[in-house]
């Protein structure tokens, strides 16, 4: 559903899976899911400037694992969308309705975040270990390889800027310089979601306490931070307000090896009605 202030509307039904998720770009106005409609399931866009609504028809895998049978939308950057299927991965214009193969035809790219057109990408060995993240332009060509920069994940909205996964640190796509985020807990610090070009919310734990995290906000390239407030850590779970799937990536909600598509065919159509 969409609210704007006064009215709601009824946009469609979300698929139901583990790592369902409506998607969206903070500097952006679309927004995007796995509809179900019945048994069938279509990827879905929604301009909320301009009321526009697209689909797409999925295929899936019906005896691979998740996302390959259900479906997934990786990423917003603007208006262009990252889904994958059991094809691979496909990135959509949502004004044109352009579409084109993110790697190799069945090659299923795990992207964790757009930004300006620079894509972070999971990595994997060939027997489907974890190696880390490459952050890479639109051409697919590495700017900071996983060798370099280990895992990272939130880029800032520019694409500058990308936060690591590993530690209270941030890393300058144009020229691979590392800035330390002066958090006083650098090996139990992340930083998950950008406020602007420059100012990054980070988590970080505090020394022998286990229930509750700091919520800082640290700014770049001078890598100061501020305390913002503790947040209340007791339960199992801890909800992260971000506009990607970056945290289901960073903390284990998508297995590595299920990656591997079995039909590179490229979708055709487009279409603002559900797919018969």
């Amino acid at each position: 559903r969409s609210f704007d202030g006064v009215h709601t509307e009824l946009l469609g039904s979300a698929a139901d899976t583990d790592l369902s998720s409506v998607v969206s770009d903070a500097q952006g106005t679309w927004i995007a899911w796995v509809d179900q409609d019945g048994d069938r399931r279509t990827f879905a866009a929604h301009d909320l400037e301009t009321g526009t609504t697209l689909f797409e028809p999925l295929r899936l895998d019906p005896d691979g694992e998740e996302p390959l049978d259900t479906g997934l939308v990786l990423a917003v950057d603007g208006s262009t969308a990252y889904w994958l299927d059991a094809r691979g991965t496909t990135a959509i214009d949502l004004v044109s309705s352009e579409k084109r193969r993110v790697g190799d035809p069945g090659e299923s790219v795990l992207v964790i975040g757009a930004e300006n057109g620079t894509l972070v990408r999971w990595r994997e060995s060939a027997t489907g270990g974890d190696l880390g993240t490459d952050v890479v332009d639109a051409d697919g060509s590495v700017l900071l390889g996983y060798r370099q920069v280990g895992t990272v994940g939130a880029l800032s909205p520019d694409g500058r800027w990308v936060a690591s996964l590993d530690s209270a640190l941030v890393w300058d796509v144009r020229s691979g310089t590392r800035v330390d985020l002066a958090t006083g807990a650098p090996l139990d610090a992340i930083g998950y979601e950008w406020l602007d070009e420059d100012s990054l919310m980070v988590l970080a734990e505090i020394q022998d306490d286990d229930t509750a995290l700091r919520l800082m906000r640290c700014e770049v390239p001078s890598g100061d931070c501020m305390d913002v407030t503790t947040v209340d850590f007791s339960g199992d779970r801890l909800a992260l307000p971000t506009f990607g799937l970056m945290p289901a990536f960073a903390f284990g909600g998508v297995e590595s090896d299920s990656a591997q598509g079995s039909d590179s065919s490229a979708p055709q159509s487009s279409s603002t009605e559900r797919p018969e």
